[in-house]
């Protein structure tokens, strides 16, 4: 519902941007009496998107769709700091075998020699 909501929004807040060109549009060709008119229904389209609240449903819409993309990459992130986390473990429990391992067989070869 709340969708609907902010695609009609979308789609006012189009029209008025359209409205606004074609306003500097005919200002440039010296059509002020189209320009007028157009600005008389550009007006009245503003006045509707205010009544409608728009601007607070496109921001809300925007805010719920920066929170979707966050909680993506939030899990994404989090999938790869536990990977990563258990990559540093292994390694860390191979280097610390490797370390073991190293030292048995040191005092192995020295221990045989006296």
């Amino acid at each position: 519902m709340q969708d609907l909501e902010a695609d009609g929004c979308f789609t006012k807040r189009g029209i008025i941007e359209s409205d606004k060109a074609t306003i500097r549009y005919f200002r440039n060709i010296e059509d002020s009496e189209a320009a007028n008119k157009l600005e008389e229904k550009l007006n009245n389209r503003i006045q509707d998107f205010a009544i409608s609240k728009c601007s607070d449903k496109i921001g809300a819409f925007n805010i719920n769709a920066g929170l979707k993309k966050v909680t993506i990459f939030k899990d994404l992130d989090k999938k790869r700091i536990e990977e990563d986390s258990k990559y540093k473990v292994a390694q860390k429990v191979f280097f610390g075998a490797v370390v073991l391992f190293s030292s048995l067989l040191i005092i192995t070869i020295f221990g045989k020699r006296k």
